[in-house]
């Protein structure tokens, strides 16, 4: 329908009427059903409707009540017969008009929409960050409508700056450098009396040069402590000190000087640097921790996410993108999809014509960090089928789960889940893109135990070599040891025999994967690599891996990963 009228309008085919009555009605719209007035205009000629009829036919598309559709088909099917129409022709112009139904408009309504489509359409493509600006403004208070929006700024290729003090408003801006500022309104947990308080001493103070500065100035009766927390979580005061921990453990002792400032200048004594002309009261420096100590990035990033409600600055899967590299041997879920769309692209036609070979899809692994999950129940009754949107900043798709693997997955389909993900991408008609039917999904913190086949550890100068080996050998490989040996289960003889024992906690079973392990020597004088004998196999799992990282540092510690390594049993269905 669409393409008929663009290519009638632009004279590339010629309109079609299935009766010369209906060129009049519909030749303004190139032969093509757009409004309801042409839907009673229609009734009308061809069925003898009366205006009045014709109304009603109008309010039973718009309706859409099948029974109240029989009888308007019924109707329109013996005024069009009595008036000479034949009688398939009226059956399929019937059949556009309820077609008609499913999108039409009257033409006032029509014109409007028509009018504000292209105007915001020419905004968004000639000026998309004041655009987008102004769309975000407008749900700034719905993180649900803001979330997406802020990803399609990202796909659009806009910069997003983070909310700072000393450049964000209530609203959504954009800088000077063609940058939206996040607006402070957006901050979950603020409210807006103590942000507006915020701006207006903005206004007032000029730019804060720093922490100190805000603390010994600012206006603190709307500003406490809640608020206070969910700006530094949101990265506002990032400009003037990065470490929000720092910030967030010092919040007391910021607030206690800042009341302490408050109370000399109300009392008309100097200030605590005696910088106030007076002098300055006796009042003791609140204690400041220092700044070794920060949160880590996935702390930051869950923080952020509460209080933002999406990721602003980074994004969960950057701490693992070493890792995920390896796994999937260089390829993003957008080179994944790309490379299977290709495939399907050059798959000989089928008998029907068709290109698409791969009914059952193309086996792929992917990886991404969990955005949503909606589980649906099967329409038998018998059963869940959970769809997950998974994203890994290349690319976001969604992931079908259907009975069988729902059932087998279920536990690792959680939000925030960094999972690996095996199936089956296919193409999807209806999107016009990639789909993937999953079998199986693990969650990063097993990607070690089920998919390391090497591990090398590199000794340097800064190594405590000894406690190194030691770690080595308390995690070396034992085929022989008894499942039990490191959770052992003796039967224990309670301290009240009249009182029942209370049930053993059940420990998951660690799986056991024996990986080759080499030394890097990185000394002064000396470098090269080893490889332990296989005696000194390490028992390679989430829990060993934790140890080695804790004891040496991450960037000491590199595992070779093998997807091959893996195996299981299909799914069936």
């Amino acid at each position: 329908m669409v393409d008929d009228f663009i290519n009638v309008k632009h004279g590339r085919q010629d309109a079609k009427y299935l009766l010369p009555e209906l060129e009049p009605i519909l030749e303004s719209t190139y032969g093509v059903i757009l409004y309801q007035e042409q839907v009673m205009q229609i009734a009308q000629v061809l069925a003898s409707y009366t205006l009045g009829q014709a109304d009603m036919l109008r309010r039973a598309m718009g309706k859409k009540k099948p029974e109240e559709m029989a009888k308007q088909r019924t109707m329109f099917m013996e005024g069009a017969v009595k008036n000479g129409h034949d009688g398939d022709k009226a059956t399929a112009i019937f059949d556009l008009m309820e077609k008609f139904a499913g999108y039409g408009f009257n033409k006032s309504h029509s014109a409007a929409y028509a009018l504000l489509a292209y105007q915001t359409a020419w905004l968004k493509s000639h000026f998309p960050e004041a655009f987008m600006a102004a769309v975000l403004s407008s749900d700034m208070d719905k993180t649900d409508k803001v979330v997406p929006l802020i990803e399609e700024c990202r796909s659009m290729g806009l910069k997003i700056k983070n909310p700072t003090l000393n450049e964000s408003s209530y609203m959504f801006t954009v800088n000077a450098n063609n940058e939206i500022v996040y607006g402070l309104g957006a901050i979950k947990g603020a409210g807006e009396a103590a942000l507006q308080t915020l701006i207006a001493y903005r206004d007032k103070h000029g730019a804060v040069t720093s922490v100190e500065d805000f603390f010994l100035t600012a206006d603190f009766t709307k500003l406490n402590k809640r608020v206070l927390e969910a700006l530094i979580y949101a990265g506002v005061f990032d400009d003037l000190e990065p470490n929000r921990k720092y910030l967030l453990d010092n919040l007391p002792s910021f607030l206690k000087l800042a009341e302490q400032t408050t109370k000399n200048q109300q009392s008309g004594q100097g200030d605590l640097f005696g910088m106030g002309g007076g002098a300055a009261a006796p009042v003791a420096m609140p204690t400041f921790a220092g700044k070794d100590d920060f949160f880590s990035p996935q702390e930051q990033l869950q923080n952020e996410k509460g209080a933002l409600g999406l990721y602003l600055t980074g994004h969960p899967i950057d701490a693992f993108k070493d890792e995920l590299t390896t796994i999937l041997n260089g390829e993003t879920l957008a080179q994944t999809l790309e490379r299977v769309g290709n495939l399907d692209s050059m798959a000989p036609p089928d008998a029907s014509g068709e290109k698409r070979k791969f009914n059952r899809g193309k086996r792929v692994w992917v990886a991404g960090l969990v955005i949503d999950v909606r589980v649906r129940p099967l329409k038998s009754g018998n059963g869940k089928m959970a769809f997950v949107t998974i994203d890994d900043r290349s690319a976001r798709t969604e992931v079908s789960f259907f009975s069988k693997a729902f059932e087998a997955n279920q536990e690792a389909l959680k939000v925030d889940e960094i999972l690996i993900i095996r199936g089956r991408a296919s193409y999807d008609d209806f999107s016009g893109g990639m789909k993937i039917s999953a079998e199986y999904a693990f969650p990063m913190s097993k990607a070690c135990e089920l998919f390391g086949d090497a591990l090398q550890l590199t000794l340097d100068n800064k190594v405590n070599v000894e406690k190194a080996i030691a770690l080595i050998k308390e995690n070396r490989f034992n085929p022989q040891a008894p499942s039990e040996a490191q959770h052992p289960s003796e039967p224990q003889t309670p301290a009240f025999p009249d009182r029942p024992m209370p049930p053993m906690p059940v420990v998951e079973k660690p799986v056991d994967n024996p990986v080759d392990v080499y030394l890097h020597i990185d000394g002064e004088r000396t470098e090269g690599k080893i490889r332990l004998a296989p005696s000194q196999r390490i028992n390679l799992n989430a829990q060993s891996y934790a140890q080695l990282v804790a004891q040496l540092g991450k960037s000491r510690v590199t595992v070779n990963y093998a997807l091959s390594k893996w195996r299981a049993p299909e799914l069936e269905g």
